[in-house]
This record gives structure tokens, C-alpha cells and sequence, in this order.
């Protein structure tokens, strides 16, 4: 294992505080002992909190390795999951990733395939004056100094991600904001179970 990227080395501590409070969220969605993959893991700190909290082991997979903690990660291209079987995973959680994927719909797509249960997705919201700014930047930012690839950055308001949602056959059953003391953009968490199956 790596030892991940100075970001996530240096506040660790706030994003295992903040892994914390993502598990709360997921209480109503993740149940004891649920095979869970975390699609984009980064730091892996969200997956290490899964475990500890309900008991399972959590697979992760992304493009690089960021690992700043001891989760199992495969390293794939970013487009395609098809060494995972049909609903290998009872919950996919996808967490501040899709805005960085050249073709978010085919990653839900393939999300949607892979779960028996759950799709839960956070994202920020391409939405007022200070959250435009904030998602040019970061889009930006981080794709060019952490994942060092030409794929642009794409934001969505949150009318725009229920569409995206609807089309792929995700239906939406229940939304919340994330709060912070100050957030200049709206952060979102979408949980979707599949419908027509």
C-alpha cells in the first residue's frame, strides 16, 4: 500500500470524522454483514469506517491507489467493471467520484448491474453563484494535480441528477443535504434502488 496523497495524509483526522457521520447515513441502507463496494475509493478511510461500523468487508475500487489506510483495492481504467459479476454487491457507494468520470451514466449504468440493493451517491451540486465557482475550480484543481487526467470536470444541479436518475431506471428513495459549518457549494447524498427488475 501506498502512503496516499499529502491531502489525505494531513487531514485524516477530518475524514475519518467525516467517514463517521457517512455512516449514519447509512444505517438505514447498509445492514450488518452487506457486501459493499466503494466505487472511487480514494483514501479508502470511508471503506475502513464501513467495516469497522457494520461489521463487512468493504472492496474498493479506483484508478489510482490513494490508500492512505489498509482496504482491499482494485485498480481498474475507470470505465469498465465487467470482472464484477451481476449483483455481486448489496450496496454501491459511489462518493464524490462521478463528476471526475469521462461517462457517469455508463458508470451507473454498470453500478446499477452490479448491486442487489443499494446505490448511494454523494455529489456537489453545480448549483448558486459561490457553487458554480466552487465546482469550476475544483474540477480543475483536483483533476489536474491528483488525478493528473484530461477528463473535464462535470457538475450537475440537483434537477439535473433526478433526470440522469429517472432515465437509467434509478429510482430515487431518499435525499439528504450535507451540512457544514461553511460550504460555499450544496453537497447532496442520493440513495437509488434499481426499478424494473
Amino acid at each position: 500500500m501506498k502512503k496516499g496523497h499529502l491531502q489525505y495524509r494531513l487531514f485524516k483526522s477530518f475524514y475519518r470524522h467525516e467517514a463517521k457521520k457517512m455512516c449514519n447515513d447509512f444505517k438505514k441502507y447498509i445492514s450488518l454483514g452487506d457486501k459493499v463496494l466503494d466505487l472511487g475509493c480514494g483514501s479508502g478511510i470511508i471503506a475502513k469506517q464501513i467495516e469497522k461500523t457494520f461489521k463487512t468487508k468493504v472492496e474498493g475500487v479506483d484508478i489510482v491507489d490513494m490508500r492512505v489506510v489498509d482496504v482491499s483495492l482494485k485498480i481498474y481504467d475507470g470505465e469498465d467493471l465487467s470482472f464484477i459479476s451481476d449483483n455481486e454487491f448489496d450496496v454501491v457507494l459511489i462518493s464524490y467520484v462521478l463528476h471526475h468520470t469521462g461517462d457517469l451514466e455508463s458508470i451507473l449504468k454498470q453500478a446499477r448491474r452490479i448491486t442487489k440493493k443499494h446505490i448511494i451517491v454523494y455529489e456537489d451540486l453545480n448549483e448558486g453563484f459561490l457553487g458554480k465557482i466552487y465546482c469550476y475550480f475544483h474540477g480543475r484543481l483536483y483533476d489536474l494535480f491528483f488525478l493528473k487526467n484530461s477528463i473535464p470536470a462535470k457538475f450537475y444541479n440537483e434537477q439535473e441528477w433526478n433526470n440522469i436518475f429517472k432515465k437509467l431506471g434509478l429510482k430515487l428513495i431518499y435525499s439528504k443535504d450535507k451540512k457544514y459549518f461553511f460550504n460555499p457549494v450544496k453537497r447532496k447524498m442520493f440513495v437509488l434502488k434499481k426499478t424494473g427488475v
